[in-house]
C-alpha cells in the first residue's frame, strides 16, 4: 500500500549550501529524539514520478510523487533525504530529485491514525493542531469526513469545533467575519483564505498557517501544507482572507 507523503515541514534555514556536520547529525536524529516538534525542511519534488523509498537500500517504494508535491526533510546525506510520512515512518529520496524550499514554523506531531491519544504542542494554536489532524485525509467533492473531504468542508469542520459556523460553500463562507488585508505582514495563523483559483468568483479556501504557508483540502492532494507567496496559482489566485 503505498502512503502519501506528509505535506510540509519546519526548519530555521542556514546559509544557502550544506549544512554544517552538527545541523547534519541534528537532523538526522530529529525524528526519534524531539517529541512535539519534527525539525527539517520543506522540500518540493522536482522530477516527475520520483519516488520513495524505504531506505537508500530501495528494497520497497513507498510512494510516488509528482512534480511540485511538498515534502518533510527530516534528514540527509551526500545522495539522499530522509522524508516524513504521513504514518509517522521516515522515507528516503535521491537528493537530486528534490528543490528546497524556504519556510519556517512549528508543526505538531500526531500519531498515526490507527493510534490512540494526541499531543497537545506548545507554540501551535489549538485550531492549528485540529487542521493538522486532517492531514492525509484525501480530497473528496462534497465530503466532510476523514474519509474525504473538499476545500469548504475542511474549514467547515475546523472551525466547528471551536463553536464557530460557517457556511457550506467558500463563496458563502468569504463573506462571514472581518477582512483582512492580503499580505504577509497582516496575515495570522488561524486566518480563512479565498482564492478565485480557475474561476472568476472564489473556488478554494483554506486556513493561514503562518510563516507564508496555508493548510488546506486541494483537488490533487487531499489536506496538506502549501507554500503561499511563491508565484503560484494559490498566490495569483487570492482574492480574500477573514478573521
Amino acid at each position: 500500500m503505498k502512503l502519501p507523503v506528509l505535506a510540509i515541514a519546519l526548519l530555521t534555514i542556514a546559509a544557502a549550501g550544506r549544512p554544517a556536520p552538527a545541523a547534519v547529525k541534528k537532523a538526522r536524529v530529529a525524528s526519534a529524539s524531539v517529541r512535539d516538534t519534527l525539525i527539517g525542511r520543506i522540500g518540493s519534488i522536482a522530477v516527475p514520478n520520483t519516488p520513495i523509498y524505504d531506505g537508500p537500500y530501495r528494497r520497497k517504494v513507498y510512494n510516488v510523487c509528482a512534480v511540485g508535491q511538498p515534502i518533510i526533510l527530516t534528514g540527509w546525506n551526500s545522495q539522499w533525504y530522509g522524508v516524513r510520512m504521513i504514518d509517522g515512518r521516515t522515507g528516503w529520496v535521491y537528493r537530486g530529485y528534490v528543490s528546497l524550499l524556504p519556510a519556517t514554523l512549528r508543526l505538531p506531531v500526531v500519531p498515526p491514525r490507527n493510534g490512540s491519544g494526541g499531543y497537545t504542542v506548545s507554540g501551535v494554536p489549538p485550531l492549528l493542531q485540529t487542521a493538522f489532524s486532517f492531514m492525509g485525509v484525501p480530497y473528496r467533492w462534497g465530503g466532510t469526513s476523514e474519509r474525504g473531504i473538499d476545500c469548504s468542508g475542511f474549514v467547515l469542520r475546523v472551525f466547528g469545533r471551536y463553536g464557530i459556523s460557517l457556511p457550506r460553500t467558500a463563496r458563502e463562507q468569504a463573506t462571514v467575519g472581518a477582512s483582512v488585508p492580503l499580505s504577509s505582514s497582516a496575515l495570522r495563523p488561524g486566518d480563512r483564505l479565498y482564492f478565485a483559483c480557475h474561476h472568476r468568483y472564489i473556488d478554494h479556501t483554506g486556513i493561514y498557517w503562518g510563516s507564508g504557508l496555508f493548510i488546506h483540502s486541494s483537488g490533487g492532494r487531499g489536506v496538506d501544507i502549501t507554500p503561499l507567496w511563491d508565484g503560484s496559482t494559490y498566490e495569483r489566485g487570492l482574492v480574500a482572507a477573514r478573521r
